[in-house]
């Protein structure tokens, strides 16, 4: 009785000590971070924008204060240039002392969305310290610094860090709650230290103007993540080593000007296109030379090599090393922060799609080709005494050429072999008239599926179909047109029944997606959308350069975030009377990744204005837009335009 009242007296004591060891762990903890951000707050002012613009696209700016951080004893502050995004009239700075000082943008840091401010100031301001990136570990305690609400007080939110070297290695990601108004705010370790500078960033989508620069449309890019327990801070430490030449000029990434070749996520950064004119042509990169080590960074991958760049600015010396063949080769261009505008050159033919090596299937009346004396039938032999092997590979071949340049040529016509010469022109924006159908295997189809096919991602509860020809033969080369009509309002068998005789002739499968949500698209369904496009082609025989997003009204505006997204897979984008949503913006050229786009609108449509206002938009960053007018008052489509429609992606594998 004695043991037992003993053992049970020692279980309390020992229950007394393990509670009270977790509230003095508790106190400390909080005592920590309490310290860390008093040891802070100094450098943290809260920031006023005044008069500009109340709105970019349909995301609220300036609705209240936004947060900066002291980066200089003699008065420059950085800040997030979400905070600062409808260009205010004038900039009002409260330092922790409660003095108001008028502020001046002095630069910008472009790739990290990062604005930096001068205020006149007499005494010295406190700069905080920051910490080591390479000291940073992920699980350590943060703190979301922010003067959103009162100017004498910072608001705190605590979170982990949970992970570094993000945003293709510019960011470390906390899951502290962030928001819009301490946007520019520190991150801070349970030190006192800065980790980082609060910023709205996204990995992706990349905007830039015809020249390569990134433009403003993206200042809210990122703001998504709000409030999502996903919080992204550009290394303080980082900033620092940047502060002198951020103070002298404007920072935008580095651009190298390649392309890489399209080999899984897992492959080799081989090299398949170099701009003219651009640091890597300069530096003798070619086509065919793989990377194997950036910046003593070794690369075995691709996104890799994105890593390893993502960090860089115009001006950056980029040290490579790179295979050719047997041989090593060290090349050290120099990055410059805009490439010359890039125009996609066209020889002007439309290749056989089952035949070896290339065969002509149609000439392009007046083209390049066609100027050089090429007809159906041609098989191309060479390009610039290069051998051609294939399709894909001599339009990458031609991608790294310029418009204006000549092409020489050697064929083969019956039997006979043949030289000349082709001035490559840009590629055309009419849809080409009487297409040749393409050409059928011999013999009987295979049996397969057909009509109208469910399609299950099983990781999703989203519905989608899939209406399969019924004349599908799985030897030819399909095209593959997803489909997103206004949400809520079409169903699969009223969609299939207007595109089925167009499916059969000329040879498309239609992708029918639906939303999440029934009464409207949202941003995230294109993650769906995206699975269901990667099933398809695993199910059926789909030619990657005729995969099309269409959509009509708000699936069309869904068909531009998808298409603009996903340029490793979609090829074309059909709009009808939907223009690019203004959050997304433009993405930039990609030599390999090509993406022509079509839109169509009547002039009675409210959107008549900003779609042509996107067309040119498009046009001047170097995308083929072709445009079909829908006359004077607002319809759907007719069967002539979707016919129109069809011949379009038909022609979209020209080279």
């Amino acid at each position: 009785m004695m043991r037992h009242s003993f053992l049970t007296c020692s279980l309390a004591l020992l229950s007394t000590t393990v509670v009270f060891a977790e509230e003095t762990l508790q106190s400390l903890e909080q005592a920590a971070l309490r310290a860390a951000a008093a040891r802070v707050a100094p450098s943290v002012v809260q920031i006023e924008a005044i008069g500009g613009l109340e709105r970019i696209g349909k995301t609220l700016v300036g609705d209240g204060p936004t947060t900066g951080l002291i980066v200089s004893a003699d008065g420059l502050i950085i800040s997030s240039a979400f905070g600062l995004a409808q260009n205010p009239n004038s900039i009002l700075v409260t330092l922790p002392d409660g003095k108001r000082k008028p502020a001046k943008i002095v630069s910008r840091d472009n790739s990290r969305m990062l604005v930096l401010l001068q205020v006149d100031t007499d005494v010295d301001l406190p700069v905080p310290e920051a910490a080591p990136v390479e000291k940073m570990q992920v699980g350590e305690w943060t703190l979301a610094l922010g003067r959103t609400f009162s100017a004498s007080e910072v608001n705190l939110s605590v979170g982990i860090l949970s992970a570094k070297d993000r945003i293709w290695g510019t960011a470390i990601q906390t899951d502290a709650k962030i928001s819009p108004g301490n946007y520019g705010g520190p991150l801070v370790d349970i030190q006192g230290r800065v980790l980082g500078v609060l910023a709205p960033l996204s990995p992706d989508i990349e905007l830039y103007t015809a020249d390569g620069k990134r433009i403003d449309a993206n200042l809210t890019s990122g703001n998504e993540w709000y409030d999502s327990g996903i919080g992204f801070a550009v290394p303080l430490e980082h900033i620092f080593s940047r502060l002198d030449q951020l103070k002298k000029q404007e920072l935008f990434k580095g651009r190298l000007g390649i392309a890489i070749k399209e080999t899984g996520v897992g492959g080799p950064a081989e090299i398949a296109t170099v701009r003219k004119k651009s640091p890597a042509a300069d530096a003798g990169l070619q086509p065919g030379d793989v990377i194997i080590r950036a910046n003593d960074q070794e690369i075995t991958r691709k996104l890799q090599l994105r890593h390893a760049l993502g960090p860089l600015y115009g001006g950056d010396t980029l040290r490579l090393l790179v295979k050719r063949g047997a041989e090593e080769l060290e090349l050290t261009p120099t990055l410059l922060d805009s490439l010359p505008k890039y125009v996609q050159p066209f020889l002007g033919i439309l290749p056989e799609r089952q035949a070896e090596g290339v065969v002509i299937r149609w000439v392009y009346p007046g083209g390049p080709a066609a100027e050089a004396g090429l007809l159906p039938g041609d098989r191309l032999l060479q390009l610039n005494e290069s051998d051609v092997e294939g399709a894909d590979q001599l339009r990458n071949s031609v991608s790294s050429l310029d418009i204006e340049d000549e092409a020489q040529l050697k064929y083969i016509r019956n039997g006979s072999e043949a030289n000349t010469i082709a001035r490559l022109s840009p590629l055309p924006e009419a849809i080409p008239t009487n297409l040749p159908p393409a050409k059928s295997p011999a013999g009987e189809a295979p049996a397969a599926q057909t009509g109208l096919i469910e399609i299950k991602i099983p990781e999703e509860a989203g519905n989608c179909f899939a209406y399969v020809p019924e004349n599908y033969d799985a030897r030819k080369s399909y095209g593959l047109l997803v489909y997103l009509p206004p949400a809520g309002e079409v169903k699969a068998e009223t969609i299939r029944d207007e595109w089925k005789a167009i499916c059969e002739s000329q040879d498309l499968i239609l992708l029918l997606p639906e939303p999440a949500t029934p009464t409207r698209w949202e941003p995230s369904d294109e993650a769906f959308i995206r699975k269901t496009i990667d099933e398809s082609i695993k199910l059926f025989s789909i030619g990657e350069n005729r995969v099309v997003v269409h959509g009509y009204q708000g699936g069309g505006a869904m068909a531009y975030l998808t298409g603009f997204k996903h340029r490793d897979l979609v090829r074309g984008i059909v709009a009808v009377d939907a223009g690019v949503p203004l959050r997304i913006g433009t993405p930039e050229i990609d030599p390999i990744n090509r993406l022509a786009i079509l839109t169509a609108a009547s002039e009675g449509s409210k959107l008549y204005s900003r779609i042509n206002g996107n067309v040119e938009q498009l046009r001047e960053i170097g995308f083929p837009v072709t445009v079909l007018e829908l006359g004077s008052e607002p319809r759907p489509l007719a069967a002539a335009d979707r016919i129109e429609i069809a011949r379009w992606i038909d022609a979209l594998d020209r080279i």
